[in-house]
């Protein structure tokens, strides 16, 4: 009887593991059918040449923007959800009137190299020898009455602790500003060595900070780029190569179209596309995911310099709204898009009182009355989904000369471009909900507000220097109301910004700021 069981039980084992096999044959040739998650993502982006033409010193645009912060990171940083958190700086804090940054020990560039608190210093000399940034002012606060030369130069509180952990930076007092101001990618960490000694240009895009390394450059803009393992933001979840797949404006194809061949796998925030495209693309295609920010995407007009002072204020009102009514007509049932009275958003930081909007309302109307637009002018379009060929376009302005340009107002030299300053921008730039002092920096250096120049940023002085955000927050809503008031600016609306990506990737990227981070890009 133990005999037979014991054949018995040897030929069940026998066809168990035949069977096993078989399954294991049958699992392996559908896994060899099923297609592998690739890495490996390509990215719909402007054609800005090769990687030596971005610098965090020369920001003007929302691309240039995206990819120095996928390739360097600052000292402090927003999370998804907007908090301010540690990024370089493991610690960041203030001990009395001094700021303290206490940098990660393991944090390192593709080759090995240590990032180190040398490296923080050389970056805040670095801003403040070359000037220019766009994004926060440093000079009012760091080295007072120095003139910085090279790196090498000493800089009054600023000090160096810890064998290269520690940077201290002494104030007169504590600046309120300070750290939310250093996650502005105006203030990533270069490695010192990466930079040249006498020009302080960006000579090595390869050994970075960011959670991305520049692996093969391209002087067309197809630009790769790897991810750095040695990176606190690495993870074997996020694309662990990127390559950018260049989008003139004037391309044959657009990037949805791309992304429907499958040519590209991201169209992001920055690009040609604009936004209600592709959240009307993400709604018809399945194999897609759609991210959207809050409504943060400003768009309106705004007056230069030359247009404030060929214009008079009904003029100005009347050239608006027309511009304002005929983009609302042409995005009339878009995704994503309502009208806007004011420039930041409703119930944010800096917004109008509701009898302040109906005030300028009354005004705006009471001042142009039925007038018509004879004068001729010169309108600059940076906002694609605008058509200014529309025949109610020319018919509204029959003068004037309205062209399609990626410029931003009041950065650009237009003696150096050989180009005529225009009267009018029409234009799109990113907006927020919370006192934002980088964005607020980079308006004080647009044609944006009421206050210009010099006066703008005298006027950002005096409001870093105020400490309580109570007695703030009433100083910009004065600075806001006055720019309407005036007509320096007339809001047409707001929308979110979007980013579409191939499942089944899935971005978790933030929704209270624009910019793509795309270490936040994830597969299952």
């Amino acid at each position: 009887m133990q005999n037979m069981t014991t054949v018995v039980s040897r030929r069940i084992a026998v066809v168990l593991a035949l069977l096993g096999a078989i399954a294991g044959i049958v699992i392996s040739q559908q896994q060899m059918k099923q297609p592998q998650l690739k890495t490996k993502l390509s990215i719909a982006f402007p054609p800005a040449g090769s990687a030596s033409s971005y610098d965090p010193m020369r920001i003007h645009l929302a691309y240039e923007y995206v990819f120095l912060a996928n390739i360097y990171s600052p000292l402090v940083e927003y999370s998804a959800d907007g908090r301010l958190v540690s990024a370089i700086a493991e610690r960041f804090e203030w001990t009395g009137n001094e700021a303290r940054f206490t940098i990660r020990e393991n944090l390192k560039t593709i080759d090995g190299r240590a990032i180190d608190a040398y490296d923080a210093e050389a970056m805040f000399k670095r801003v403040l020898i070359l000037g220019g940034n766009t994004h926060g002012n440093l000079a009012s606060m760091l080295c007072p009455g120095q003139s910085l030369k090279t790196l090498a130069d000493p800089c009054p509180g600023m000090q160096v602790r810890e064998n290269g952990r520690v940077l201290t930076i002494l104030f007169e007092k504590p600046m309120p500003f300070f750290f939310p101001m250093l996650t502005a990618i105006d203030f990533a960490v270069i490695p010192r060595d990466a930079l040249d000694p006498k020009t302080l240009a960006i000579r090595d895009y390869r050994n970075t900070s960011g959670p991305y390394y520049v692996e093969k450059d391209s002087p067309q803009g197809n630009i790769e780029l790897s991810a750095n393992p040695n990176h606190f933001h690495y993870s074997p979840k996020m694309p662990q190569e990127l390559i950018l797949h260049p989008v003139p404006l004037n391309s044959k194809k657009s990037s949805l179209q791309l992304m429907s061949e499958g040519t590209v796998d991201v169209v992001p925030e920055v690009g040609t596309d604009p936004q209600e495209d592709k959240i009307e693309y993400a709604a018809a295609h399945p194999d897609v995911t759609l991210h959207t920010t809050l409504p943060i995407c400003f768009y309106g007009v705004i007056f230069t310099q030359k247009g404030m002072k060929r214009l008079d204020l009904n003029q100005r009102i009347a050239i608006g709204m027309a511009l304002k009514k005929l983009f609302l007509k042409q995005h009339a049932g878009r995704a994503g898009f309502e009208a806007a009275d004011q420039i930041f958003p409703f119930s944010g930081e800096g917004a109008l009182a509701t009898e302040q909007v109906k005030t300028l309302t009354q005004k705006w109307e009471d001042s142009r009355g039925d007038q018509a637009i004879t004068e001729p002018l010169s309108i600059w379009n940076i906002i694609k989904s605008f058509n200014g060929d529309d025949p109610e376009v020319h018919k509204a302005f029959p003068n004037s000369h309205i062209q399609y340009i990626r410029k931003v107002p009041g950065l650009v030299d237009y003696k150096k471009e050989g180009l005529d300053e225009p009267d009018v921008f029409l234009t799109r730039t990113d907006m927020s909900f919370l006192e934002d002092i980088g964005l607020l920096s980079y308006y004080s250096h647009m044609d944006f507000f009421s206050l210009r120049g010099k006066k703008a940023a005298d006027w950002l002085s005096r409001y870093m220097e105020v400490p309580d955000k109570s007695k703030r927050i009433p100083m910009l809503r004065d600075l806001h109301y006055q720019t309407l008031s005036d007509a320096y600016v007339i809001p047409i609306a707001f929308s979110p910004y979007a980013t579409i990506i191939r499942k089944p990737w899935a971005p978790h990227l933030s929704k209270m700021h624009a910019g793509d981070t795309l270490w936040r890009l994830e597969r299952p």
